[in-house]
């Protein structure tokens, strides 16, 4: 049994290169082309980095903006993408993640498929499943989890039309007891 190739990934039809930081023009997306089908897309302005790269995917790093990834559901499928101090792994899904490091604001949506969360103010591993959003206010010290509204949910972007992101190694944090809040329509904060 051969085990598969680490995929390889190509940044404006140019072989990429594992941890070389890139930063996406103020006005225009940054796309990245993974060759087992997975696209990423790092926003406007964003910085980030593809950190490592394995036989089932690669580890992305925002250090600052939002990345929107199209993560392609193979066997042994091994996607992580740090932000800040939050980690998020996939294995087959569409998710949209952003991180200001200046605010200390992190939001994570899936539009497809499931996720794990885990970071400052979330007890343990969090799992996302497609519809809902999680965001986290690290200056406040709070957790909210929600539904998508109806635009978001409906809102899956094809390869080329994907934001940019920075990402970056994920910094040590404090984590202790969160406000948490849940609901089935729009995120409500719980004090």
């Amino acid at each position: 049994v051969r085990t598969p190739a680490a995929p390889s990934f190509q940044v404006v039809a140019k072989t990429g290169e594992v941890g070389a930081w890139l930063t996406a023009e103020p006005n225009h997306p940054l796309p990245l082309h993974f060759s087992e089908g997975t696209h990423v897309s790092l926003g406007q302005g964003s910085r980030g980095r593809v950190a490592a790269v394995t036989h089932g995917g690669a580890r992305i790093e925002l250090s600052h903006g939002s990345v929107d990834a199209e993560v392609a559901h193979l066997p042994g499928a091994n996607w992580t993408f740090g932000a800040g101090p939050f980690e998020v792994a996939v294995t087959g899904t569409h998710l949209d993640v952003s991180w200001s490091p200046e605010t200390g604001k992190f939001e994570l949506s899936v539009s497809r498929g499931s996720v794990l969360v885990r970071g400052p103010f979330i007890q343990g591993a969090q799992e996302l499943r497609a519809g809902q959003v999680c965001r986290v206010d690290v200056t406040r010290r709070l957790m909210e989890l929600g539904q998508l509204s109806a635009e978001q949910a409906q809102r899956v972007p094809t390869p080329s039309t994907l934001p940019s992101v920075d990402l970056a190694k994920p910094a040590e944090a404090e984590t202790s007891s969160p406000a948490v809040s849940s609901s089935s329509s729009a995120p409500r904060a719980v004090t």
